[in-house]
């Protein structure tokens, strides 16, 4: 019975150095691999942080464009002041010019007036 003992550690042993090697000798081919999916994962990933390194950049560049036309739309607002500022002086000063021209049209009629009467006397 010691002997059928030793013949089945024995085989036992050979089965297992057997499997053994033929695990540390197979070839890589056959094992399972999931790198071709984390590349394409990877890839998917790449190009989603580009996407949005591209979507910032032109939230970016848009908030920019809308502070410069509020910059612009603030100038436009100060020109039309100045503008209807200037338009109030030149009605004023067309009012007083109008004003200016009814005092002289006065002071010539007077003048005629009087030379037409000094004449009469002569």
């Amino acid at each position: 019975m010691n002997a059928k003992k030793y013949v089945l550690v024995a085989a036992i042993l050979g089965a297992i150095i057997c499997a053994t090697a033929f695990l540390c000798c197979r070839n890589r081919a056959d094992v399972f691999d999931d790198r071709g999916r984390a590349d394409d994962t990877r890839e998917q990933l790449e190009r989603a942080c580009d996407n949005q390194r591209g979507a910032e950049e032109e939230l970016d560049a848009a908030a920019d464009t809308a502070t410069d036309i509020g910059g612009e739309i603030t100038s436009i607002r100060e020109k039309v002041h100045e503008a209807r500022v200037t338009t109030d002086e030149l009605k004023a000063d067309n009012d007083r010019a109008g004003q200016l021209t009814r005092e002289c049209t006065e002071i010539l009629e007077r003048v005629s007036g009087r030379g037409e009467s000094q004449a009469s006397e002569y």
